[in-house]
């Protein structure tokens, strides 16, 4: 039962709108996105297409994730076959089609795209970001104890539809999807959308397709996605066109205007944001060390106290010794000590004459000092 507080609706200015189902909109980076903005991930990817293909055609969505891009393109009149292969994930998407009746406009595949039939698994699960989960293949030495995942490529499906345009967005495995799907390619000559973050993995891409004869035109979002066109479709001119545009752009980025949402951009608010924080650290420190100083001339004064008073101690022990040594105080002691005994009484005289004796040689080691 799927609860009410996780469907949000979307409308769009053309009149349309749809609903999409996100029970992870609190934590999956993808369902946050769409929950407090209202709007489809890479929406300005997705406004593109609009103005790229006829409405009608039929697509391919590689790496569906929870419908976002399929919802979109089906809820403006396009036929979607949508592949997924994280079954948690195309539950969601179930429901999404579900909730607008979608089902005879997108058509899933729940397994993954390479380019032959083998085995994948997920290493790890990501529910911070379901869509950044990538897949892994599985050596036919080590099957044991993996919950796997079947993989195939998009020709042994051998489609019959023309394909208008493909978007994939698997994680690295872009490359072996786009090698699987040569025949498709080579059949219908769709423009692709294809992810890759990294330079190994565009590279990749790129060689592929640059061998089917495909231009990169553009990149959109901050997980970029290429877009590529038949080399068919694109004359001299608009190809010169856009390469002036492409260096234009490139300079901008060394302007000394900061280009928001570049990767530059945020390498540069990422150092201010540490340096800032260094200097509140080095001001509480700062702080931390001033009131040690204070704590340290407080201690200092309780230290000067205890000599004071040790060396006042060590008067007032002087003083007693002295007065131990004083004849009253020695006779003092014995006439006491007599009364404690009958023998100590009738050899009294005895000890106070040796008392006597006794106080005069201090006085004689007194005098002397």
């Amino acid at each position: 039962m799927i609860k009410q507080e996780d469907i949000v609706e979307l409308s769009f200015e053309n009149g349309v709108h749809y609903k999409m189902y996100l029970p992870f909109k609190e934590s999956d980076y993808i369902q946050k996105i769409v929950f407090n903005t209202k709007k489809p991930y890479e929406y300005e990817m997705l406004s593109y297409i609009l103005t790229q293909i006829p409405k009608n055609s039929t697509l391919l969505d590689i790496g569906m994730n929870i419908a976002n891009h399929s919802l979109f393109l089906a809820a403006n009149g396009f036929k979607i076959y949508a592949f997924e292969a994280n079954s948690k994930m195309s539950a969601i998407a179930k429901e999404s089609i579900r909730l607008n009746s979608f089902e005879d406009r997108i058509k899933i595949y729940e397994f993954g795209v390479s380019d032959r039939d083998e085995k994948a698994y997920f290493e790890k699960e990501k529910p911070w970001n379901f869509g950044s989960m990538s897949l892994s293949t599985i050596d036919e030495n080590h099957q044991e104890n993996l919950d796997f995942i079947e993989c195939k490529s998009i020709d042994s499906l051998d489609i019959q539809d023309e394909i208008a345009l493909v978007k994939i967005d698997i994680e690295g495995m872009e490359s072996k999807a786009l090698k699987g799907m040569k025949e498709l390619i080579k059949k219908n000559r769709p423009i692709i959308y294809a992810e890759a973050n990294f330079v190994e993995d565009f590279l990749k891409i790129d060689r592929i397709l640059n061998e089917f004869n495909y231009v990169h035109w553009d990149i959109f979002g901050n997980s970029p996605t290429h877009l590529y066109y038949p080399i068919e479709k694109l004359n001299l001119n608009q190809m010169l066109q856009k390469n002036l545009s492409n260096i234009a752009g490139l300079k901008l980025y060394w302007t000394e205007y900061m280009q928001k949402d570049c990767f530059l951009h945020r390498i540069v608010n990422s150092n201010l944001n540490e340096t800032k924080q260094m200097k509140r650290d080095l001001t509480l420190n700062l702080n931390e060390m001033k009131q040690m100083k204070k704590d340290l001339a407080l201690n200092l004064n309780e230290v000067k106290q205890i000599k004071e008073f040790i060396k006042e101690l060590t008067k007032n022990t002087e003083n007693v010794n002295h007065l131990k040594k004083t004849l009253t105080y020695r006779w003092g002691k014995s006439l006491v000590e007599s009364s404690k005994s009958v023998c100590k009484f009738f050899i009294l005289p005895l000890t106070l004459c040796k008392d006597y004796r006794a106080f005069r040689q201090y006085l004689k080691k007194r005098n002397k000092k």
